[in-house]
């Protein structure tokens, strides 16, 4: 029921590297776009700052939570940013020791879920308390306190950690004219059902086959407002069983 996400986007980029339809480029940040008739012109700048223009008859932000492309369209988020921050604390080689099935745990003084990873890992998420900063509690000491219930801390080995602070958002529309939105540019949700990149790639399997029959000839350009139709009230269903989850 887990994965783990470096290993899934190692993955999918070695996959998508095999395709000769596909050019990927990296090191470049979007400055505008612009809708005429028949396609998006867009304007990037590369790491020596140098401008380009790029045209496309339909163009994705699939740029993350701080989308460029969601604030060029004038779309906002809606919804609610929760107060508490969190620590998460991925550990690695416990292949023997990892335990087989996800569970929340539900002490008033500091909530944890706690959950197995592939490759013989593990993951807690400790809630902050006020006046706790995020560098207190991603000290090794602090770590190793925390985790020492389930770990002697001579033997924890630290794969990542990180504080962050959950999200429940969404956009009020996936798409205006030939540019569309997906993934955490579209939709943001706090993590306690799974759904945040899955609810992305539910975007991508709903929107590549009907840009594909639209730009093959296969179907009217008016499918694709289906997209929205259709993937808009899921991914509110999903944030709303999250916020359930984190009410509980």
């Amino acid at each position: 029921m887990t994965f783990y996400q470096p290993d899934l986007e190692r993955a999918m980029r070695g996959q998508v590297s095999r395709l000769k339809s596909v050019t990927s480029l990296g090191g470049f940040e979007l400055e505008s776009l612009v809708e005429v008739s028949d396609c998006v012109l867009a304007s990037v700048r590369d790491q020596d700052g140098h401008s380009h223009s790029v045209r496309a008859q339909y163009l994705i932000g699939a740029d993350g939570a701080s989308s460029r492309v969601r604030a060029l369209i004038g779309q906002e988020f809606e919804g609610q940013t929760y107060a508490e921050d969190w620590l998460i604390v991925d550990v690695m080689n416990r292949h023997k020791s990892a335990i087989d099935h996800i569970e929340f745990l539900c002490d008033p003084r500091r909530p944890t879920p706690h959950m197995p990873a592939p490759g013989g890992r593990e993951r807690w998420e400790f809630m902050l308390h006020p006046g706790e900063s995020r560098e207190e509690l991603e000290s090794p000491e602090s770590i190793a306190r925390l985790i020492a219930p389930w770990i002697n801390p001579q033997e924890l080995e630290i794969e990542r950690k990180a504080v962050y602070r959950f999200h429940a958002r969404c956009c009020n529309k996936f798409s205006q004219g030939r540019v569309f939105l997906a993934g955490d540019a579209a939709h943001i949700t706090p993590p306690f059902v799974g759904q945040g990149l899955v609810a992305g790639l539910r975007d991508g399997a709903n929107l590549a086959w009907k840009l594909a029959w639209v730009l093959r000839g296969y179907a009217a350009p008016a499918i694709l407002d289906t997209y929205d139709e259709e993937r808009r009230p899921h991914a509110q269903a999903m944030i709303n069983l999250a916020n359930s989850w984190a009410a509980w």
